[in-house]
């Protein structure tokens, strides 16, 4: 039997596809599409966007390391302190070496380098 031939469902006359609508045809649809697009876009790339974002993640992994390095200093020159308290041989040392101390009957003979220009340094 062919298909022509068979009887429509009950109601099937009243059913028909609703035909599709494009974009093209309607503005409003576009302007709010193009809308959402830009405010993404700045978003994303204005003032306090991901590059400003990306700015602040690097400019906290600088001090994070700054952080690091000088709390790793504090520690040397703590330890340098605690020795300069209760060795006496580096207190010596410090005095010896920064301000040219000497102890009695000691001469201390200072050494001028002149650079290659010339100059002479004190």
């Amino acid at each position: 039997m062919p298909d022509k031939d068979v009887p429509a469902a009950p109601g099937a006359a009243f059913w028909r596809p609703r035909p599709r609508r494009r974009l093209s045809g309607r503005p409003l649809t576009w302007l709010l599409v193009i809308t959402v697009a830009l405010l993404a876009l700045s978003s994303l790339l204005g003032e306090n966007g991901l590059g400003a974002y990306w700015h602040l993640v690097r400019q906290r992994d600088a001090l994070v390391a700054e952080r690091a390095a000088l709390e790793a200093g504090n520690l040397d020159l703590e330890a340098r302190l605690e020795a300069l308290r209760e060795d006496p041989e580096a207190l010596e040392t410090l005095a010896r070496e920064r301000y040219n101390m000497r102890r009695e009957g000691e001469q201390v003979i200072r050494l001028v380098i002149e650079p290659e220009d010339g100059r002479t340094e004190p």
